[in-house]
């Protein structure tokens, strides 16, 4: 378990001995160096592999704040934020937890997940407006929209596939016609945001965790 790094400070790395139980064992070792009054756990990221195992820590937090009858409670507990290695929304988990480890280096910094949102919604309902025959939805169906393309990017970002590999795949003749439709939208919002991304010299978050 990592310490925080400030300054010249370097991590520290703890190990759990193999015959312990990983999450009682973990637990045990938190709550007496970071419990204060203050939210010294509150304050902790911990970085699980699986929601099992956010689960099986939850579990063990809560058997040692006495919740169910141990020997020594030590009362109740705000936990730590968990969030799951490899997850999509991790960036979102995260909020800017990660910017300083890449202070420094000639990484561009991470657009905000909200203006991304906000101008996907925009460009999208210049398009839909675009198209004869389609009708544009309200403001809600509109970010409803531009939410799932955003989901879709990321997704596009972390397999690292390039938005315009989309429309080169042989099955996209095969498609029916709304489908075809839907990706060539998905296609010309992406060029318009990546323009976007360009002009303000930044990436989006799931680009610059890769």
């Amino acid at each position: 378990m990592p310490d925080s790094i400030r300054g010249d400070r370097k991590p520290a790395i703890y190990s759990i001995a193999a015959h312990r139980g990983f999450a009682d064992a973990l637990v045990a070792g938190l709550i007496p160096r970071y419990r204060d009054e203050q939210f010294g756990l509150a304050r902790l990221t911990l970085l699980l592999p699986s929601r099992r195992a956010v689960r099986t820590v939850t579990e063990a937090f809560i058997r040692a704040s006495g919740e169910t009858g141990t020997a020594t409670p030590v009362g109740g507990l705000l936990l730590p934020r968990m969030a799951v290695v490899g997850d999509l929304d991790l960036d979102e988990t995260l909020g800017p937890l990660l910017d300083p480890i890449g202070a420094g280096a000639s990484v561009p910094p991470a657009i905000d997940p909200v203006y991304r949102l906000c101008r996907v919604a925009e460009v999208l309902a210049q398009e839909l407006a675009s198209t004869p025959g389609v009708h544009v939805p309200g403001a809600a169906g509109l970010f409803r929209q531009a939410r799932n393309i955003t989901r879709t990017m990321d997704r596009l970002l972390v397999e690292d596939i390039a938005p315009d590999q989309l429309l080169t795949l042989d099955m996209v003749e095969e498609l029916a016609e709304h489908w075809q439709n839907s990706l060539r939208l998905f296609a010309r919002t992406q060029v318009f945001w990546k323009n976007d991304l360009e002009s303000l010299g930044k990436v989006d978050a799931a680009e610059r965790r890769n």
